[in-house]
């Protein structure tokens, strides 16, 4: 339980920094039931000069671990279709997977590391920044 509560407090103390300091991201809603092991980010990418996947990456390169495109969204996949009941496709899923990136965590993650993500993010948010 130590674990998560110390993941819990690292995401609140991160949301609250990247939404005072981001312009074109917002973190995902977040809740003290969850028990995270990474944390989605939306990206705003009309407001950028890259994907979604080229900033999450240029990201990873500053250091960030994180995973720049979820691939787990089982109705995309086209070698489960035919084990499939029914056609059932998670468009929520995929909408979520295609505009979001995720954080990567760590229970000894603290204010420091929150706000080196944080710092990270608004360095490429200004580097990628469109017109």
């Amino acid at each position: 339980q130590a674990t998560i509560r110390k993941r819990i407090e690292f995401v609140t103390h991160f949301i609250k920094i990247l939404e005072q300091r981001s312009k074109f991201y917002r973190a995902y809603e977040f809740s003290d039931n969850f028990s995270p092991f990474f944390h989605p980010i939306f990206v705003n990418a009309e407001a950028l000069t890259c994907t979604k996947v080229e900033f999450a990456e240029a990201l990873s390169a500053e250091g960030i671990g994180v995973n720049s495109h979820y691939g787990c969204v089982i109705s995309a996949w086209e070698f489960a279709k035919p084990h499939m009941s029914d056609s059932f496709f998670a468009a929520n899923a995929m909408q979520m997977r295609d505009t979001s990136f995720n954080l990567f965590l760590h229970e000894a993650y603290a204010e420091k590391e929150a706000t080196d993500i944080v710092d990270a993010i608004v360095k490429l948010e200004r580097y990628y920044k469109a017109c």
